[in-house]
Order: C-alpha cells, then structure tokens, then sequence
C-alpha cells in the first residue's frame, strides 16, 4: 500500500511503502493487553533480565547480546516494534530455538486482545449520525464551563470523561483514529502540518465516510483546519466546507456550524461530521480576538470558547429537530486530545484524556458509563459505534468497537449477590429517668 506523507522537516513530499501484517493491525499505541498474557510476559522479563545479569556477573556473555535485544525489543510499545522489524516471521527464523516462546508471548501481550468477531446492528438503530469534535477540549475545563446544549446531551445519553485518545495526542492524527477506527501506525497519518501546502494525502484504510458511501449513505464534513481534507478522498464525501488555507484570522466555530446547519437543512447527510477549532486555537495562544497572555489550557477565555461552541453543538441539535430526524440520529460529542500550557502531545494524562458523551435511539439515559469498571472507551471506538448504529459492517481486525454499554436493552452492570446477613435493629430510645427530688 502506497501512502504519500508530508515530510515537514525536509520540506519536500515523499513516497513510502507500507504492507500491515495482521499482527501490526492488531497492535497500538494503547496496551489494551490481555491479563494473563501480560502477567506471564512481565514475569518472563524478569527471569530474562536477571539472567542476563548473571550472565554478565559470571562473564558468560556468548549470547549476551542477542539476549539484551530480545529484552529491550520485548519490552519496546508495539508502534515501537513495528519499526524495529520488517517481518516477524524473519526475526523468528534467526532467532535462537529458545527465543521464539518468549518473542510469540511479547508480541501477543502487546496485541490489541479484541480481535474477536464484530456484533453488526440489524436493522440499525438510527438513520443519522452526527459527531462533533470539539478540538482540545479537555474534559475537566468542559466540566467548568457552562454548557446546557451538552448537559442537555449527558442527562439524554451515555457519557464518560476518561475516554482516552491516541498516544501521539495531536489533530490530525487523532482525528483519524477517530474516523477509521484504527491507531495511527495503521491509518499512516502520524504527521499534523496544516500549511495547505502540497498534495493532499489519505489514509491507508478506509474512512467512516468511505464505508456509508460503498453502502448507499450519504456524509458531509466541515472544518476550518485545511488538513482535514485528508478525509475528503474524491467520491467518499458528499457534502463539505473545509477551509483551504490556514491563515491567522481563521474561520470560526459559529460559521463552521452554521455551514453544517445549512446542509443539514437542504440535505440531511446520513452522516455529519463537525469539526470546531476554536478550542483548540485558543489553548495554543492563536486566538486572534483575544488577547495572547490571557489564553491556554485552562484559561477562562478557553471555557468562554467551549461555551461558545456549546452554542453551536445548539444550532446543529436545532437543525435536527427541524428536519424531523432528531429522533433518529445518533449523536456523540467528543474531543481529539486535552492540554496544559500552551501545547499538547504524548505522555501526558492532561492530554490523552477526552470527553465522550453519546445519545441517539435506545441510548441508556443519564448513564455514567465508568460504572463499568472494565470499560475504557477510546477514541477508535467514536468510528465503530457510530458504524453499529447505522448497521454498517465492522472489520473485526482494526481496534475500534462498538461501545455497547449505551444501549439501554444491554446489561450495564451485573448485579450483586443479595446480603447473606441484617443489620441488627437500632437501639430502643428510652425517657431519661427524672431525678429525685
């Protein structure tokens, strides 16, 4: 598969190649391992490093180095591994008979354990989807902020605030997570230069919009970040206002929902994508209508942003109700990645940590879904439960699933055992004895 990316430092275009084996389409940048694999991987790792320092005590070292590779490659994130090897099977054959045990269980540890088969809605549960993405918005300052549009949202749905996004936390990347349901060493779009500048570039799997269109549906994106084009592949999106050069005064987040309102109107795509900036220009010290000591993560100038894109998540819930398809519409309301500062990135919980709120028919009401202790709700899963509603097919090898949690005809949590034991009675209140006189 070929993939043209932008390489920013070098200021040129160039060309890659890459084939994803089923193992590197399985892997992530998330750990979402398998318990007992990973128990017995980390207790591999330990017996492996303490003989490897015996070796080195005792100055055995025929094979010390293959035996510090295995330990560092083993213990290495999977999007790491990926550029470590071209080929597992390569690695196997030169490796030494009692290293393939340990290789096989390092590798399934780091494996997104979820690669069973995809439940499909049918017949779907909605006609239409709308997402918005509130660029950065980090879900503790959207909590500070005053939101009725939102809270309206949460008291109507399924929400939870620790939804986490990519690793890498930036734009472009994330958002394509979010619309393929794949990590970005999958997708291949890791790079974030909004410049305009250049070919445009896809990416390696297909789009939630390409997949409504090979099944007669009909989509419509809006952004005022030129690099969203990347989700425009020609005939895949039907409807879109995409900003075609970045430029300090840059659209705002009333505009861009008020382009969306216009052909939610005129049209009523099966599929809506929103995306508002302002957030996230705001948290970078970009915004040009405020000014720059008083902005960041955080900043009250920051909530008065995201109250005003709480407005315009308003107008586009209006033009629903207005055309009559509110009621059949599955809606989420999410975000790419947090921030501190000034900035945002990886390795950072203030910016991998993003809210995720979803209504829509048959979605549980009022339901905080971190009362499933072993959910964790990513930001692939955004593309696979959108595709469960609408009865779209779901590849059981990307990394998205369905969070089906929200549906109000599932178990949400199981019960507890009745109390084997009562409570005693409480104490008989008796009147003070009067004292004598």
């Amino acid at each position: 598969m070929t993939n043209v990316r932008n390489d920013v430092h070098r200021k040129r275009f160039v060309i890659r190649t890459f084939e994803h084996s089923n193992l590197i389409r399985h892997s992530s940048f998330e750990f979402r391992h398998s318990p007992l694999l990973l128990s017995v991987s980390v207790c591999i790792t330990i017996v492996q490093l303490l003989s490897i320092l015996t070796k080195l005590n005792t100055k055995k070292r025929r094979n010390e180095g293959d035996e510090v590779f295995l330990f560092i490659f083993s213990s290495c994130p999977s999007f790491l591994r990926f550029f470590v090897l071209k080929s597992f099977h390569d690695l196997v054959a030169a490796l030494p008979r009692w290293g393939c045990l340990w290789l096989i269980l390092a590798f399934i540890s780091g494996c997104d354990s979820r690669t069973a088969e995809v439940p499909t809605s049918n017949p779907p549960l909605a006609k239409h989807a709308l997402i918005v993405s509130i660029d950065g918005c980090r879900p503790d300052v959207l909590l500070r902020a005053n939101t009725p549009n939102i809270r309206s949202l949460m008291r109507q749905g399924s929400f939870t605030f620790w939804a986490q996004t990519t690793a890498l936390a930036i734009t472009l990347p994330s958002h394509t997570s979010m619309l393929t349901g794949t990590p970005p060493e999958v997708h291949g779009i890791t790079w974030n230069d909004d410049s305009g500048d250049g070919p445009v570039i896809y990416p390696n799997v297909p789009t939630l919009f390409e997949i409504a269109k090979s099944h007669g549906l009909t989509s419509a994106v809006f952004s005022a970040k030129p690099k969203f084009n990347t989700f425009t592949r020609p005939g895949a999106v039907d409807w879109s206002f995409i900003t075609p050069v970045k430029s300090k005064q840059f659209i705002d987040d009333d505009v861009i929902a008020a382009k969306a309102v216009e052909t939610i109107l005129q049209h009523k795509p099966n599929i809506t994508f929103v995306h508002l900036s302002a957030t996230d220009i705001l948290g970078h010290g970009k915004y040009f209508w405020v000014p720059e000591a008083d902005q960041g993560w955080g900043s009250n100038e920051q909530i008065w942003c995201i109250e005003r894109a709480d407005a315009a998540i308003g107008t586009l819930l209006d033009a629903l109700k207005s055309t009559g398809i509110y009621d059949d519409t599955v809606i989420i309301i999410t975000a790419d990645h947090g921030g501190s500062g000034r900035n945002h990135g990886a390795n950072d919980p203030r910016s991998r940590f993003i809210p995720w709120i979803c209504t829509g028919p048959g979605v549980r009401a009022d339901c905080d879904l971190t009362q499933v202790r072993s959910l964790t709700v990513h930001i692939e899963d955004t593309f696979a439960t959108v595709s469960y509603f609408l009865g779209l097919p779901i590849n059981a090898e990307i990394m998205g699933r369905p969070v089906l949690q929200v549906i109000d005809d599932h178990d949400l949590l199981t019960p507890l055992p009745s109390a084997s034991f009562s409570l005693p009675p409480p104490p008989r209140k008796t009147k003070p004895s009067e004292p004598q006189s």
